[in-house]
């Protein structure tokens, strides 16, 4: 759903003093007055049409900014693989942001600036990054393997003194692109989906066991809507246009979960 460009229309009238020009005068204002009312009203009505069909995940991220309420989205920035046919092994990932060069070298390894360091993991290397930066944190949302099994670890590093402050884990591989509203971060990995309090580190609620290996539902999450009281973690399956959504009302963290039977 896109927002139509608004246009002005001015309209002028000559005072005339007969009384057959006062009568078109007021009849054009009346006319103006119903097309205002009634472009009006299909403005209201379109904003409120469902997109319950959207397919793509651009259309679902159009449907985010236009559906969210007064809380601010944003998204992390994905880090960027040094090789360019990057399969799944061992790689270097690399972001510029904020004036700061981070690069994550196999083996765990956080650098940015000359001297400073991170160790995020010993035995496990990053296949994919997600970074922002908050006041002199990093937030730093990682997918791990060690070529036999994956898992998903969240950070947040003073980048001054570099400390962990806190390690948060979800447990799973096919980490989705998180996004963060007020101080939480919502975060998605196969078969799983957390609310993270980003000041603590402790999970308002985490949800996992979700992957239906019949349907393949839930292999990975292509986008999180936000709308009202209630999140939207949207899933398409593989191979497929079928979506599944998991929906949590945030005032009572109680979960819903929507599978289509057919094709969109």
């Amino acid at each position: 759903m896109e927002k139509d460009n608004n246009s002005v229309v001015i309209v002028h009238f000559r005072k005339k003093e007969n009384t057959k020009n006062r009568t078109n005068m007021r009849t054009r204002n009346r006319f103006v007055k119903t097309l205002s009312t009634a472009v009006l009203i299909c403005f209201i009505t379109s904003c409120n049409k469902s997109n319950s069909t959207l397919s793509s995940k651009n259309d679902l991220h159009n449907k985010t900014e236009l559906s969210i309420d007064t809380l601010k989205t944003v998204y992390p920035t994905s880090a960027t693989n040094k090789h360019k046919n990057w399969t799944g092994d061992e790689d270097t990932l690399s972001l510029s942001i904020n004036n700061y060069d981070f690069t994550i070298y196999p083996g765990g390894l956080l650098k940015w600036g000359d001297k400073d360091s991170v160790r995020l993991s010993v035995d496990m290397y990053v296949t994919r990054a997600y970074f922002y930066i908050i006041e002199n944190d990093l937030l730093l949302f990682c997918e791990m393997s060690n070529s036999d099994e994956g898992t998903s670890d969240i950070f947040r590093i003073n980048l001054t003194n570099g400390q962990i402050k806190w390690n948060a884990n979800l447990n799973g591989f096919n980490l989705g692109q998180p996004a963060i509203r007020s101080n939480y971060g919502y975060i998605t990995t196969i078969g799983a989906i957390g609310k993270l309090d980003l000041r603590t580190g402790k999970y308002v609620y985490e949800k996992s066991n979700l992957y239906d290996t019949k349907t393949s539902s839930f292999n990975n999450f292509d986008t999180i809507l936000f709308r009202e009281n209630k999140t939207y973690f949207v899933s398409k399956r593989p191979l497929n246009t079928i979506v599944d959504t998991v929906i949590i009302d945030e005032n009572t963290n109680r979960m819903t979960i929507k599978k289509q039977k057919t094709k969109l």
